[in-house]
Order: C-alpha cells, then structure tokens, then sequence
C-alpha cells in the first residue's frame, strides 16, 4: 500500500476529523528528511480531487465534508449536472450561479447546498477546478471595431470567448474558426481566447466536415 492509499484510508475512518499537515506528519511517522516529500504529495493529492484543503488549512476526503468530486456536465440553458461516478446515486444538480467559473467536462468539487427548488434533488455549487475539459473551442466568430466573440458550435459551451483584436488572425464575421482558450471564466467574466485556425465561412462547403 502506497502513501496515498494509507492516507485516503485514514482521512475515510468514521473518528478522523481534518488534521494539518504537520498533524499528518506525526501520525505517519514522517522523519524530517521526508518532510517535504510528504507535503508535495498532499498537494499532488489535493491538485487530483482525493483530499481537500481547509480554509484553515486542514485535509480530509471531500465525501466526509459534504462535497462531491466529478465531471461537469452543462446544458445549454446554462445549469449543469456532477457526474460523481458512484452507481446508484443521482446527479448533482448545479444551477448556473453555482458554476463559478467552471465549463462543460470540467472536473470539479462541488459544495452541497440546500435546494431553493425540490427538497429531493441534491444540489450543488463548484468550489474547485480539478482539471479544465475544454482548451479550444470552434465557433462562429462575430467581429467589432477592437475585438470579437467567438460562439461555440457546441450548445453546451454556453459563455462566448472574448477574442482581442491582436489574437483574431483578421477573422471575419462569419468565419468558422478554431480559438485557443488563453484566460478561463471566472464569475461574471466570460473566457478570452486567441484564434489559432480559420475554418472558412460559414456555410461554406467543406467547412462542416472540418
């Protein structure tokens, strides 16, 4: 058993309660040469959704502190669902002010929250990006004077990507294009992206395949 398991086995006993990393280092008996070692795994256990952070600083499973790790799923009228991944156990339901930044595929934390709706949906809101499921997106691009958007063909890319002028490959309104996602969203702001490839225009034979 590695130290990942051994710490993921004791964080998930009935009696833990979240503990500091220096904590940590006295139960498992960490010399001091192995110190940082053990710290950098932490945070690689962190960084991979298995354990959570405090605010205080202190670690535990995300499951014991009512919260959920999965893949975001979004649907076009912006709300989305976690795919926890546990069989038998519904979807986490995340309305659209509880994404907080994250897009469609995205793996994420999510808090549980109390439902405004119905009390027998569990509901959700993102705390943590994992890992981004989206780094480019093709779309419509819509031009202005000192910058553009680029609409995704994907419904469920629902915030346009801001596209400065200097990143647009001079694009037209019109072309279908590829963009790079440079900046992700955080709440309120939509993603900014540079054009990497020109598809062509829309409509024009050829382009769908591409």
């Amino acid at each position: 058993m590695n130290i990942k398991d051994k710490v993921q086995m004791l964080m998930k006993e009935e009696a833990y309660r979240p503990l500091s990393k220096q904590e940590l280092v006295q139960i498992f008996e960490i010399g001091k040469k192995d110190k940082e070692i053990f710290y950098d795994v932490l945070k690689e256990m962190e960084e991979e959704g298995l354990i959570y952070k405090t605010k205080k600083e202190k670690y535990g499973v995300p499951e014991k502190m009512n919260m959920y790790v999965g893949r975001l799923s979004v649907h076009p009228r912006g709300f989305g669902f976690l795919d926890i991944g546990v069989e038998g156990e519904r979807d986490i339901f995340v309305p659209a002010n509880g994404l907080n930044g994250a897009m469609h595929g995205d793996k994420v934390i999510a808090r549980k929250v109390a439902s405004e709706t119905a009390q027998s949906r569990v509901e959700g809101e993102v705390i943590k990006i994992i890992e981004r499921g989206t780094t480019e997106v093709v779309g419509r691009y819509e031009g202005s004077k000192n910058f553009g958007f680029v609409v995704s063909e994907n419904k469920r890319i629902t915030a346009d990507v801001f596209i400065p002028k200097k990143d647009s490959m001079d694009a037209k309104t019109g072309h279908i294009v590829v963009c790079k996602i440079t900046k992700f969203p955080q709440k309120g702001r939509n993603p900014e992206g540079k054009i990497i490839e020109i598809l062509g225009k829309e409509g024009e034979k050829g382009v769908d395949v591409l």
